[in-house]
């Protein structure tokens, strides 16, 4: 009787345990999990958090750089041909109007002295003779010609030793054999392609430095060109400075053409406040803000498992684990935007207390 008893008991404990087994297969066969024992979590300090949409806002970054203005900066060229003796004003210098730049040896600035010299002597000359002719004239001892003759001959050395003379001050002669070259206006040295020994040539086209008046500058932003959208000519930006310090600026500009290297396009950008604190050639980042409609909720509330995203719904007195995915982190660094849930779920703030085995 006692064996029979015993055989009953342990085909019972059989039977249940095929019954349980069937009822975990069938729970794990759906999309979502439920987490054992979530009612009684949902009532012990598990706070809500109900997943709306609402106004959000995203930020765009892009490197910027500062540059100035093509019409807030001048070309320094040679005015002679020869070798740089001298450099006086570096980049990044700060220089007036008349500032000497450098100093070039030149047999240009020989040559010219020359003239100059041979000019004045000539001039000296024409002057006695003039002087001469015009006592002889006025007692009659010459003719009216040979007077007017004496004339117009002071008058072609008084033209040449001007011209050479104003040669010279083009050149800036320093001395006999050098030219100094000067500041046209005040401002920043810019751009410096020259340096002590050098050989120049005169050339317009040959800009040895640069300099740039320090209110005209521009920001040029290279945006991905999957950003640009957001970038609209007129729109405020924020300007962030090496030290963290942060200005507004305006988007003036868009670039047509995107880099093919970098995928980028410029996009110009004008500071609208503190033009002192942004320094020629500095780096800076660029910040833009996109609004939109979407669902943000803490980042508390997300699972991270096995490569993927989850959030606990709150459903039925049960916690069901439910997959999202991140679309971007909020400008507020405690937040992500989702996609994956819909508006109106309840899920769980904190996921520590339900993420357990």
């Amino acid at each position: 009787m006692r064996s029979k008893t015993a055989l009953i008991t342990i085909a019972l404990s059989l039977v249940a345990t095929l019954f349980v087994g069937c009822d975990k297969q069938n729970s794990t066969d759906t999309n979502t999990t439920e987490k054992n024992g979530a009612e009684g979590q949902k009532k012990n300090d598990i706070q809500l958090y109900k997943a709306v949409e609402q106004n959000v806002t995203l930020q765009v970054t892009a490197p910027g750089q500062v540059f100035a203005l093509p019409d807030g900066m001048v070309n320094i060229t040679s005015t002679v041909s020869g070798s740089v003796d001298k450099v006086f004003a570096h980049i990044g210098e700060k220089v007036s109007q008349g500032t000497p730049l450098l100093l070039v040896k030149s047999p240009d600035t020989s040559d010219a002295t020359t003239s100059l010299l041979m000019a004045k002597s000539s001039l000296t000359e024409a002057k006695r003779l003039y002087d001469l002719n015009k006592e002889l004239y006025a007692i009659g001892s010459i003719s009216k010609n040979d007077f007017l003759a004496s004339e117009q001959s002071l008058q072609q050395s008084q033209a040449q030793y001007e011209g050479t003379k104003r040669k010279l001050s083009l050149y800036g002669a320093q001395g006999a054999s050098a030219a100094k070259i000067t500041a046209p206006i005040g401002g920043v040295v810019y751009e410096m392609n020259v340096h002590v020994g050098d050989k120049v040539q005169f050339d317009p086209n040959n800009a040895l430095m640069k300099i740039a008046d320090p209110n005209k500058k521009t920001i040029i932003a290279n945006v991905n060109e999957g950003d640009i959208s957001h970038f609209k000519q007129g729109s405020n930006v924020t300007i962030e400075l090496q030290n963290g310090e942060k200005i507004k600026g305006v988007v003036q500009y868009i670039a047509e053409a995107v880099d093919l290297d970098s995928k980028t396009m410029k996009v110009y950008i004008n500071p609208s406040e503190k033009m002192a604190d942004l320094k020629i050639n500095m780096f800076v980042k660029i910040y833009g803000d996109i609004e939109f409609k979407g669902i943000k909720i803490p980042k508390s509330a997300i699972l991270n498992k096995d490569g993927k995203l989850y959030v606990f719904i709150s459903k039925d007195s049960k916690f069901i684990e439910h997959e999202i995915k991140i679309f971007e982190d909020d400008k507020d660094e405690n937040y992500s935007i989702i996609n994956g849930l819909e508006p109106g779920s309840l899920i769980a703030q904190d996921t520590i207390m339900l993420d357990k085995p």
